[in-house]
């Protein structure tokens, strides 16, 4: 009998099945959420934890730090993606739930494009229902989209993406360290949705992108740069005097030109790396952005596809909780929660 698994000769790091007596059923949506829950929305969270945990290491040489900075801050913004995407599939879904969420985001591309003259809703509704009535790849800009969604009241945001939230629920489908949560599920979506259009948000997109691709970055000393520009004295001296990462978001171009601070745009900004700030990044946004998916995927299993035998969080996550818990304590009074 031939043995269950091939290698492929030109594919290294992969095996394969080999074909059977019948096909293999596709993915369900079922299968494709529990995956999610119990595994996909923690990839993010642990691969950013992992090269925060570098930056803290007193033996992080120049190198390593340069490459968990540019790792950390990919990682947030392919977190970011993430979000939109299924955020989009479930907008179709909801429209028609015989579709499959996973084919649903194969075909689906982010892609920042103009609109033209279309209002952001008229826009979106044409994008959702060719991604629902044909099997074309179709493409959506992030930013209309989030423009689109951020517009809606709390709730009306959860039923535009066929959430079927239930302000009072059995404690079996909400543990105690998640009731606070759950309770401020739609405001809390809706803070991500606003949070996800704004500026800053779509400099962190475009500066995953450069990390991604090329990479197109350099390593740049802030004070050095500004010495170049003529700046000197105590202006001079406020500027740091270490190494950033710095992204090349218009080539080999390093200013902006007069006008373009003003209007937002921004040409080659430094990623910063200070622990203060990372932490913030890690705590407020990244993990509670996690969490707030998570229950997303755990409303729509089990008011949805009916699935009623829900993991909890896996216990690799307490020890960042507790490091997440402390941080609000000192910095955030009053805004801990708790995980029992």
């Amino acid at each position: 009998m031939k043995q269950p698994l091939t290698r492929d000769s030109k594919v290294s790091f992969a095996l394969n099945l080999r074909t059977g007596i019948r096909p293999e059923p596709d993915v369900t949506d079922k299968e494709f959420l529990l995956s999610l829950h119990d595994y996909g929305i923690y990839l993010r969270v642990f691969a950013a934890f992992d090269h925060l945990s570098q930056l803290r290491e007193p033996t992080c040489g120049p190198v390593r730090r340069i490459a968990s900075i540019s790792g950390f801050y990919h990682q947030l913004g392919s977190h970011s993606e993430d979000i939109v995407s299924l955020l989009v599939a479930l907008v179709a879904w909801k429209a028609d739930r015989s579709l499959s969420l996973p084919n649903l985001l194969k075909r689906l591309v982010l892609r920042p494009e103009s609109p033209g003259t279309l209002e952001p809703n008229v826009y979106v509704e044409e994008l959702i229902t060719r991604l629902i009535k044909t099997q074309k790849r179709t493409f959506i800009d992030p930013h209309v989209f989030l423009d689109y969604l951020h517009k809606f009241s709390p709730m009306e945001l959860v039923q535009v993406l066929g959430i079927p939230w239930k302000k009072n629920v059995s404690v079996k489908f909400v543990p105690d360290y998640q009731r606070d949560a759950y309770a401020k599920y739609p405001t809390a979506l809706h803070e991500i949705v606003r949070t996800l259009f704004q500026p800053s948000s779509a400099l962190l997109d475009a500066s995953t992108n450069k990390i991604k691709h090329g990479p197109q970055v350099i390593i740049a000393n802030p004070r050095e740069c500004a010495s170049r520009r003529g700046i000197t004295g105590a202006v001079l001296s406020e500027a740091p005097n270490k190494t950033y990462l710095r992204i090349l978001l218009d080539g080999a171009r390093t200013q902006e030109k007069i006008g373009e601070l003003e209007e937002g745009r921004r040409v080659a900004p430094f990623l910063l790396d200070e622990r203060e700030v990372m932490d913030s990044f890690f705590y407020e946004t990244f993990l509670l952005r996690a969490e707030i998916m998570l229950l997303t995927v755990r409303i729509l299993l089990t008011y949805v596809l009916g699935e009623r035998n829900l993991e909890s969080i896996p216990s690799e996550l307490d020890s960042i909780v507790q490091e997440r818990n402390e941080y609000f304590d000192k910095h955030r009074p009053g805004w801990r929660s708790d995980r029992g």
